[in-house]
């Protein structure tokens, strides 16, 4: 079946996307977090647009990621989670100070916009800045597998078709996308730890037969990461964060699951080894 001009704009942008990541992880330390940088801070700057934020919010906000990420840089990643929570705290004595004098009973929604900019620092920035806890072969991998996961859910949904998830968040995901995204995933899991195993020290203390099960979790990680997105985007009215990436929308579009997939690798690296050693 030849495929439609959509299909070739979508993968022509995901391979130069690629390429791109490759390039910059294989080459590793700083490029590494020029790569984390800059994607953050488009996606950030896309999820500040999509609730209208006012331009000095939305540089505040950009102002305060660049500061997780310098304090990443010199000091590790929990100083940049640090930044954030304290960024959250930041935003709301700035709140009082701001809005104590006029406080009236529409209180609750004037405070949820008001903390869009902390949100989008939890959201988008923690959530890629966990991708410095890993090794660039570890970046590499948790972005193949949640390209596979997509691709695999798009192609199997289109191709085979059934009943809808959720088709009040995402109308055209299917059962059938998501089955297949699980098993396409688990699958190239358990290929990339056997043959390149020794450059994942996450998991090298697991035995190779958790590897799909890492594969699913990650996998269904990207698809609820991708809901999440729609179901903002469905709230909000709009189709695509941005017009940036032809065939993709906006890049926050385009790693909506890996903002979920990510902390699910480094969570899963924490916890199994840990649990394996208690049950052992």
């Amino acid at each position: 079946m030849a495929l439609s001009s959509s299909h070739i704009k979508r993968l022509a942008t995901a391979g130069v996307l690629i390429a791109g990541l490759v390039t910059c992880l294989v080459i590793g330390g700083f490029a590494h977090y020029v790569l984390v940088g800059t994607a953050t801070f488009i996606a950030l700057w896309e999820f500040y647009g999509l609730f209208s934020l006012p331009l000095h919010a939305r540089l505040g906000g950009m102002a305060l990621y660049g500061l997780m990420l310098t304090a990443t840089y010199f000091f590790g990643p929990m100083a940049g989670f640090i930044v954030a929570l304290l960024s959250f705290w930041f935003v709301n004595i700035a709140y009082m100070f701001i809005c104590g004098e006029e406080l009236q009973p529409d209180v609750p929604s004037r405070y949820s916009t008001h903390l869009v900019m902390p949100a989008g620092l939890v959201y988008v920035g923690c959530s890629i800045l966990t991708f410095l806890i890993m090794t660039p072969a570890e970046a590499a991998l948790v972005i193949v597998l949640t390209a596979v996961s997509d691709s695999a859910a798009y192609y199997a949904g289109s191709y085979i078709g059934g009943p809808k998830i959720w088709p009040s968040i995402s109308p055209k995901k299917t059962w059938a996308g998501s089955v297949g995204s699980v098993v396409a995933t688990a699958l190239v899991a358990l290929a990339a730890g056997m043959i390149l195993g020794e450059h994942f020290p996450g998991l090298e203390s697991l035995h190779w037969s958790i590897l799909p099960a890492i594969g699913a979790a990650l996998a269904v990680a990207a698809q609820l990461g991708d809901f999440f997105e729609s179901a903002l985007k469905r709230t909000i009215g709009v189709k695509d964060a941005s017009n940036l990436l032809p065939g993709h929308g906006g890049l926050l579009d385009r790693i909506d699951g890996m903002l979920l997939a990510a902390p699910t690798y480094v969570l899963l690296c924490y916890a199994l080894p840990r649990v394996t050693a208690i049950l052992g």
